[in-house]
């Protein structure tokens, strides 16, 4: 702990816990259908 505030005080910035990119909000996608129809080629 003392590391740490010692690092904040030289660099004049508090470190925080929190992320550094907000949370993302994945996205499922199922594709189907027979086979032979092209679902690959969606994909790619």
């Amino acid at each position: 702990v003392e590391l740490m505030r010692g690092l904040e005080s030289a660099l004049g910035s508090c470190f925080s816990s929190e992320p550094l990119a907000p949370p993302t909000n994945p996205l499922i996608v199922v594709i189907s259908g027979p086979s032979g129809v092209g679902k690959d080629a969606l994909i790619k």
